[in-house]
């Protein structure tokens, strides 16, 4: 038989037993802990970003049997994933500190902050505003702007006082006005002012809180299915995104369950569920937001199926 004959049988056998050991692989899912390829693809996903998995593929690899160089270059990806992961999420609350400033201190005072005929409610929320950013942001480049403008409201504000119920109703107000809403604090707001409240005041905070109610029921109703119909058109982020916001937000345990159930059975015409895909990217990228995830039982046992916790 020719050489080049040879050549070829032995070739193809060796691509069919390549194909055949990994399909044998697949199906049974066995992962090679091999640690130089372990490695290789920790570097892989560092490269690409991916910090969990990257932590995910060091923390498979068995350092009792890697080389000692190995063992110095995992110690120093180590080190550097570990690094990338502090200053994604460094970068992360930057950006939220940024869009926090312009939309909800920048933005108010200009609408709401001009002029010679400013109420206390409006200067009171500007102010509680300020007080939120300076606690959870306190290194922000703009800090400045926010200390010389809180300054400038603060004794209009006078939070020495409690929340009268014109001061609620106008909080209420921004917090309903548009999407998505935080049913949590307007029902925290509503029903401490109603405990101090009487007469005149206590029917005019008790209307309200029936007003809100109302308009809670149908705002959850309206986002179930408005996160349905992005689900059905294979926009998924879209999905995830408002199931996470009713989930954390509607301040209802009944509706909070509703939404985390239909959360978590959702999933991707490949058949993964949504969990999986977002999750790992709200840990690095809003780890806030995530926080708040894990207050809800069926988001917080999600994550740890996910390997996330």
């Amino acid at each position: 038989m020719p050489t080049w004959a040879v050549l070829c049988i032995v070739g193809a056998v060796a691509l069919i037993g390549f194909f055949v050991v990994r399909q044998w692989m697949a199906e049974t899912g066995e992962i090679s802990y091999d640690p130089q390829e372990r490695y290789n693809q920790a570097v892989i996903a560092f490269n690409e970003g991916e910090v969990n998995r990257a932590m995910t593929e060091l923390g498979r690899i068995d350092l009792d049997v890697a080389t000692p160089e190995l063992k110095t270059k995992v110690e120093e990806l180590r080190a550097r994933v570990e690094a990338g992961d502090k200053s994604q999420e460094i970068e992360a609350r930057y950006v939220q500190a940024t869009k926090i400033l312009d939309t909800q201190l920048k933005r108010y005072e200009e609408k709401y902050l001009r002029g010679n005929d400013v109420s206390r409610a409006k200067a009171r929320l500007f102010v509680k505003r300020c007080d939120d950013f300076r606690h959870e942001f306190p290194g922000h480049p703009d800090m400045e702007w926010v200390t010389r403008f809180r300054d400038r409201w603060s004794e209009l504000a006078d939070l020495s006082e409690p929340a009268t119920v014109e001061d609620v109703a106008w909080e209420v107000k921004m917090l309903t006005g548009g999407k998505p809403r935080d049913y949590t604090e307007v029902f925290r707001l509503l029903n401490d002012v109603v405990k101090r409240a009487d007469g005149a005041d206590r029917d005019a905070a008790l209307a309200m809180l029936d007003t809100q109610e109302a308009e809670r029921t149908e705002y959850f109703e309206d986002r179930m299915q408005q996160a349905r119909w992005h689900w059905e058109r294979e926009e998924y982020g879209q999905a995830f995104e408002w199931l996470v916001q009713v989930a954390t937000k509607i301040g209802d345990d009944e509706m909070r369950d509703r939404a985390a159930d239909a959360l978590v059975k959702m999933v991707d015409k490949q058949g993964r569920p949504l969990t999986d895909r977002f999750m790992e990217g709200y840990k690095r990228d809003r780890p806030w937001q995530f926080e708040d995830m894990l207050k809800v039982p069926a988001l917080k046992e999600a994550a740890q199926r996910s390997g996330l916790l």
